[in-house]
Parts: structure tokens; C-alpha cells; sequence
């Protein structure tokens, strides 16, 4: 219970059931703002948390391609490497050039 009045005048109370309206007229709006905020942030952050999943998932398949594509490549060079190796031994064997004798990185280090 509130009393109202001015310096002098009649005082006039007021109850919380005449204040009621005035509570529900700005506090419902308020309330519902905030509900609809909550929920806005809600939704948003579920298709957040989806976006990155499948941002992850990407990531992931294309990590798994790329790391194929690695191999593959290193095993071709290996296998480029052997190739030129006998092509560098046929090369020596016409010119009658003899290998080293061991390791010849070896010796120079």
C-alpha cells in the first residue's frame, strides 16, 4: 500500500491491484522482448553449432584427400627416384665410371 499526495493536500493510497495494469503494461512488454531475444539467440547458436559440424566434417574429407594425394605422390616419386637411380648406374656402366667406394655422402660429411 503507497500513499500518494503533495505537501499539504489530501493523501490518496494506492494498492498493488490498482498499480496491476500499469505493472502489466510495461512489464509484459518486456518480459516478451526477452523471450523473443532468448529464443532468437537460441536458434542462432543451433545453426551455429550445425555450421561448424559440417564445416569439421569438410575439413576432415578434405584432410583424408589431401593426405591420399600426399602419398600417391610420394610414391610415385619413389618410384621416380628408383628410375633414375638404374638410368644413373646404366650411364656410369657405358662410360666405364666406377661407383664410389661406401657411401660417398658419408665420406664428405
Amino acid at each position: 500500500m503507497f500513499e500518494l499526495g503533495g505537501y499539504g493536500g489530501d493523501v490518496e493510497t494506492v494498492t498493488f491491484g490498482d498499480l496491476a495494469p500499469v505493472l502489466a503494461a510495461v512489464l509484459g512488454p518486456v518480459l516478451a522482448m526477452g523471450v523473443a531475444i532468448m529464443r532468437y539467440q537460441h536458434v542462432d547458436s543451433t545453426k551455429t553449432i550445425d555450421r561448424i559440424d559440417l564445416s569439421i566434417e569438410n575439413l576432415r574429407d578434405r584432410i583424408d584427400q589431401l593426405r591420399s594425394d600426399c602419398d600417391g605422390n610420394f610414391r610415385e616419386l619413389g618410384h621416380s627416384l628408383g628410375d633414375l637411380r638404374e638410368r644413373v648406374a646404366r650411364i656410369e656402366g657405358h662410360l666405364r665410371i666406377s661407383p664410389p667406394d661406401g657411401d660417398g655422402e658419408a665420406k664428405a660429411a
